[in-house]
């Protein structure tokens, strides 16, 4: 009986003050991804769909898309940055995690590991590992 009652006391205070893990990370399904996302500073929008197991990620607006030169913005590669794709191969790994995921960075002309982490139903963190583990973390806004 006083097992049942100290169980039932640390449950109580265990609900009441922990913080909640969001309903989002633990109930995510594979495609909770899928959709389009503003970057972190609104500059672009990234629309992530999927294709066969993986999930992919293409821009499909840039707030400014023409140079200085009135020509379309490209990237080091000299690829035009809206269409391009800049996240591939991201595999759901469960509790709103996809991972072993590739990400072009444009500015730096360089692809590095990413993976990417459901907040909730209406943010993204996309973590980024460059260069000497060098990690840049960015959240995105579903639009």
């Amino acid at each position: 009986m006083k097992l049942l009652v100290v169980l039932s006391l640390f449950t109580f205070f265990q609900n009441a003050f922990l913080p909640a893990q969001d309903a989002a990370m633990n109930s995510a399904e594979p495609d909770a991804i899928v959709g389009e996302w503003f970057t972190s500073e609104k500059s672009s929008i990234v629309k992530i769909y999927k294709s066969g197991g993986t999930y992919y990620g293409q821009i499909i607006w840039l707030k400014v898309p023409i140079d200085n030169d009135g020509n379309v913005q490209k990237d080091r590669r000299g690829v035009p940055i809206v269409g391009s794709t800049i996240l591939s191969n991201l595999s759901y790994n469960g509790n709103g995690k996809w991972t072993e995921g590739l990400m072009y960075v444009g500015p730096r002309g360089s692809t590095y590991k990413c993976i990417a982490r459901l907040i909730n139903n209406d943010k993204l963190e996309v973590r980024v590992t460059m260069d000497m583990g060098i990690t840049k973390v960015e959240h995105w806004a579903k639009r």
